[in-house]
């Protein structure tokens, strides 16, 4: 069961997450992707359809779906905020959207990301101010 669960860990959920940290998930793409989650480990594990997953994503010590995206997307930010040219370039799209900011895109990936930090529009100097009042 230990192997099992390390291998979808190593192997599968990498695959089914790949790029998710690049764009928006809304609700439908979560819900297939926790579908096919639960259709893999349950396949591999030789069970029916009909088991209950949350139970057996715990006993498997296998993280949820929402928590591994959300530490995916934080941790492509901090990449982001890390590259000079990239800092530059998301650092232009917050002013500019700093100026229309109820026109934000709701759908944007700074919108989620600001969602994820609080729910308040922030700039990168903001996010790298909470980050390290996290750390501490």
């Amino acid at each position: 069961m230990e192997i099992k669960s390390q291998l979808y860990k190593t192997y599968c959920r990498p695959i089914l997450t790949y790029r998710c940290e690049a764009k928006k998930i809304n609700r439908t793409l979560l819900r297939k992707i926790k579908s096919t989650e639960s259709t893999i480990i349950k396949k591999s594990l030789g069970l029916s359809k009909r088991s209950k997953t949350t139970n057996l994503l715990h006993a498997l010590n296998i993280a949820p779906t929402e928590d591994t995206l959300k530490l995916r997307k934080l941790a492509f930010a901090k990449r982001l905020e890390n590259n000079v040219f990239t800092r530059k370039l998301v650092n232009k799209i917050i002013e500019e959207s700093e100026i229309s900011r109820k026109k934000l895109n709701k759908n944007s990936l700074i919108a989620e990301f600001n969602e994820l930090l609080d729910d308040e529009p922030r700039s990168i100097e903001e996010i790298k101010m909470k980050r390290l009042h996290l750390k501490c």
